[in-house]
């Protein structure tokens, strides 16, 4: 929870999206908070105004949590009406309409428009990358790696700065898929030739071994420890 919310304050850092999730969420995209109105101070800006803004991404079920702390309090009928209540204004992104989405002009509209498209697809659903230029990219593939469980966006990141500099772009959700779907590629064919391979290897060891050669040397032939060896003619069967 804690990496979460570390990843989420780190892009909501920026004043852009800060103005922009302020202005989509509470105003319908009015721009009433500008940018360059924000400044950075030791505590947040506008901590006091907005500590009660609280995003929830969860795309597999409905925030059912208390939203106010008399909710979360068992308190007696008779003490109810001194105990002074205090509410958080809750915002579930992956609910949001695709018209609230396109309310957003930050980096956020990638992040809300993912979570919408994952609570609407499942987890086995397509993702369709928004063409949105992203401004500040390693904090927002970050939140997505953070909140998702999914270093892919990171490990992209890394490699496609690796390949271009730091200073490349503008990039876009769709490159990085691309290299994600890249490196998913060249796992797969790894993953046949190596298939290959082995079943060359025990192919070959048991020919061997209806020549009568022993096992011991067999596994020195084909480069390959002798218990794998023994287990390949023991059942005669597939290597892996």
């Amino acid at each position: 929870m804690a990496e979460k919310d570390a990843a989420e304050k780190i892009l909501m850092s920026y004043n852009d999206v800060f103005a922009d999730i302020v202005n989509a969420l509470l105003f319908d995209g009015e721009p009433v908070v500008a940018p360059e109105e924000l400044e950075d101070q030791t505590l947040p800006a506008a901590a006091t105004l907005w500590s009660t803004l609280v995003l929830y991404f969860g795309h597999k079920t409905h925030w059912n949590k208390p939203l106010s702390l008399k909710e979360r309090l068992d308190i007696p009928p008779k003490l109810e009406p001194f105990v002074s209540d205090y509410k958080i204004n809750l915002f579930e992104i992956a609910y949001l309409t695709h018209e609230q989405v396109k309310l957003f002009h930050s980096d956020f509209r990638i992040v809300a428009d993912y979570f919408v498209q994952k609570q609407e697809k499942g987890e086995t659903g397509e993702y369709t990358p928004d063409p949105h230029q992203i401004r500040h990219v390693q904090e927002t593939l970050q939140l997505l790696s953070v909140m998702t469980r999914d270093h892919r966006f990171e490990d992209a990141y890394n490699e496609i700065c690796a390949e271009n500099g730091m200073e490349g772009g503008p990039y876009t959700m769709c490159e990085f898929l691309d290299k994600i779907e890249n490196r998913g590629i060249e796992k797969g064919l790894l993953k046949g030739e190596r298939t290959g391979e082995l079943n060359a290897k025990r192919e070959i060891a048991q020919a061997l071994a209806g020549m009568g050669m022993p096992v011991e040397k067999i596994a020195e032939a084909v480069k390959t420890n002798v218990e794998t060896v023994r287990q390949w003619l023991a059942s005669g069967g597939s290597a892996l």
